[in-house]
């Protein structure tokens, strides 16, 4: 893994690039986990995820204001989207990242022009935000140690086995008990 963090301001490039160019989050978050390993992982996702942030609010506010508010006008779903987050301001925004649904670079897009500042912003973008990055990037690094472990069963710890296993059954009981719920909300 420290072998991969000279990797690292790739990266970061790469997501902030990403974002801004509309693409989903959620691959480069999972590559940041199994290059980077949890922590730096994050980290990078983290910090790419308000940089892109940041960048679309600045452009928002300058060069592109006058086409991004056409573009906006122009989408009458975009534009009572828009309408709610002035109303609701920077708890909206918070609310509205904490939903893994709505893609990053288009939401930072309509919140740039919000007018919101950009303090308060970024800072509620960063604390909405890193849930979902844990989660993406921790998904990453288990992504890593499995195969690892698939390549080389003899060489992984006990503990990393546990971990794998706990997290494993994890799973398949968050699944089972999913589909219950489902069938139980059909009836």
């Amino acid at each position: 893994m420290e072998s991969h963090l000279a990797s690292a301001p790739v990266l970061l490039a790469v997501f902030v690039v990403s974002a801004l160019l509309g693409l989903p989050g959620s691959g480069m978050t999972i590559a940041c986990g199994a290059l980077l390993g949890l922590w730096w992982g994050t980290a990078v996702a983290s910090s790419g995820t308000v940089i892109s942030a940041a960048i679309s609010w600045w452009l928002a506010r300058t060069f592109l204001s006058k086409y991004l508010e056409r573009w906006l006008l122009a989408r009458p779903r975009l534009a009572a989207a828009h309408r709610v987050v002035v109303a609701g301001g920077w708890r909206l925004v918070g609310l509205m990242r904490l939903s893994p649904a709505l893609p990053l670079g288009a939401s930072n897009w309509v919140f740039a022009l919000s007018r919101l500042r950009l303090g308060p912003y970024l800072l509620v973008t960063w604390l909405a935000t890193l849930p979902s990055k844990l989660l993406w990037v921790n998904l990453g690094v288990s992504g890593r140690t499995g195969l690892r472990i698939v390549q080389d069963p003899a060489a992984a710890p006990p503990e990393e086995l546990a971990v794998l296993g706990l997290g494993l059954v994890g799973t398949v009981g968050a699944l089972v008990l999913l589909g219950r719920l489902a069938r139980r909300a059909s009836l």
